[in-house]
C-alpha cells in the first residue's frame, strides 16, 4: 500500500505533491514543521482512494 501527500489550501484548490510513499515516509513528511504555512498544510491519504 502506498500513500500520497496532498497540499491542502484553505482558499484555493488542493494538489498532490508526492506519490508512492510508505506510511512511515508520509507521516514523517507531515510531521515536519516546514510542511505547513499561512493558509496551507500537507496531509496524506492512501493512493487509489
Amino acid at each position: 500500500m502506498t500513500y500520497k501527500i496532498i497540499r491542502f489550501h484553505f482558499k484555493k484548490g488542493n494538489r498532490v505533491i508526492k506519490r508512492g510513499l510508505t506510511l512511515e515516509q508520509a507521516q514523517a513528511h507531515c510531521n515536519d514543521p516546514k510542511t505547513e504555512g499561512n493558509g496551507w498544510f500537507d496531509g496524506y491519504e492512501k493512493e487509489g482512494q
